[in-house]
């Protein structure tokens, strides 16, 4: 998304309203797919959590921390990569 210095109170006719833009980012992903693959992110890092908090071994906790650490790891590289459309 570019910024065209245009504020947004300021309309004329023709612009497009925000049913008719077409939200991606940059590298081609789109805002709801990024906010579901958020999400997924952040239930499997709070299921990690629970695990560790119930596990009560410094061995899991270890485990539950690179594994969310791997997990955040590789969305953040799916993301700066461009999304390749089959």
């Amino acid at each position: 998304m570019r910024d065209t210095g245009q504020k947004l109170s300021e309309r004329v006719r023709g612009d497009l309203t925000n049913q008719e833009l077409n939200w991606h980012t940059d590298n081609g992903f789109s805002v709801p797919r990024i906010v579901a693959e958020v999400f997924a992110l952040n239930v499997l890092l709070a299921a990690l959590a629970l695990f560790s908090i119930y596990a009560h071994s410094a061995a899991v906790d270890g485990l539950a921390a690179t594994t969310g650490a791997a997990a955040v790891a590789f969305l953040l590289y799916r993301f700066s990569r461009k999304l390749i459309s089959s």
